[in-house]
């Protein structure tokens, strides 16, 4: 299994923005002594009878001990400030994780580890990051409907090249999507070359799609990219990337209409809005039992006693045979 870390980076998102980023699947939620808002840094893989280097941040995978035998590393783990640690069969070590103070996650019997790292780095990698100054969700909604409509992977960023938002991943993820997203900011070496072909003299073009063609030397798929404009001044770019498939026909004509949204988008952070789509994620996870009641009540900041939900249809017009007021 490929455990290269990726150094020199500090926290990139939350347990509880990975693990909705899954989608439903993959890691069920035991037990999390200090909720899920703890701060992801890596998913690593640990044998339990080495020393393995973790750090605080680390999302640790216990591969060739169950049960009471990866007891120790658990400790271990939670004494060296791991997000998590995820094992096979790991209920009976729910109050181990408790007094660690660590995060325990279970994944089915018959996973493969190699699979399960794999996946795990990709909910990292889609996961919401943690929230800046000024970052929104309408962002992050909009990078997923370009996504939908247009059918790549999309980044939206500032003029910096900072990623402010991006959607989850759709076919194939290159090397330059994978950095951009772990790092927050597409790597320099890249940029270079973006500058050089004169990319991004072309995206201060309004309502102009430019195409980059892909580079498979350089771990480059092929893009789409379109400016972001307001006022006469550039505010950033939204790139498409390529994957397995061709983009849609009409994927150019999406970008024009997304990118005066984005725009507004933009101009809108200053008004301090925040994301709430991982925390419905979360609301549903809970509901469907694979994160505990409590716990997303708790992360939730909701009451953790009984509940009572009341629904309501309001209908313009009754339905047939139906008295007026009736609905």
């Amino acid at each position: 299994m490929d455990n290269v870390r990726a150094d020199g980076l500090e926290q990139r998102t939350t347990l509880r923005e990975m693990i909705t980023a899954l989608g439903g699947h993959l890691v069920d939620v035991v037990i999390a002594p200090k909720g899920l808002a703890v701060g992801v840094r890596d998913v690593v893989v640990a044998d339990p009878y080495d020393d393995p280097a973790l750090r605080p941040g680390d999302v640790v995978l216990v591969v060739g001990a169950r049960g009471a035998d990866a007891r120790p590393l658990l400790v271990q783990a939670g004494a060296r400030g791991a997000a998590a640690v995820v094992v096979k069969g790991g209920v009976t070590l729910k109050e181990a994780a408790r007094d660690a103070g660590v995060a325990l996650l279970t994944v089915d019997a018959d996973a493969r580890w190699d699979q399960v790292q794999t996946l795990l780095r990709s909910g990292l990698a889609t996961a919401e990051p943690v929230p800046l100054p000024n970052e929104t969700g309408d962002l992050f909604a909009l990078a997923q409907t370009i996504a939908t409509l247009t059918g790549g992977s999309v980044s939206i960023e500032d003029v910096g090249s900072r990623v402010l938002a991006y959607s989850a991943v759709a076919g194939e993820v290159d090397d330059l999507r994978l950095r951009s997203i772990l790092g927050r900011r597409g790597p320099e070496r890249y940029l270079a070359l973006l500058r050089e072909w004169g990319v991004y003299d072309e995206l201060r073009n309004p309502d102009h799609v430019v195409t980059v063609p892909d580079h498979p030397e350089l771990g480059i798929r092929r893009r789409l990219a379109i400016g972001l404009h307001a006022g006469g001044r550039q505010l950033g770019s939204i790139w498409v990337q390529e994957g397995g498939r061709s983009l849609a026909d009409a994927a150019a004509e999406v970008l024009i209409g997304a990118a005066r949204l984005a725009a507004q988008d933009v101009v809108a952070q200053a008004h301090g809005a925040t994301s709430r789509g991982s925390r419905s994620r979360l609301l549903a996870d809970g509901l469907t039992g694979r994160v505990p009641g409590a716990l997303v009540a708790a992360d939730l900041g909701l009451p953790a006693g009984p509940a009572l939900l009341v629904a309501c249809d309001i209908r313009d017009q009754p339905g047939d045979g139906e008295p007026a007021g009736a609905a």
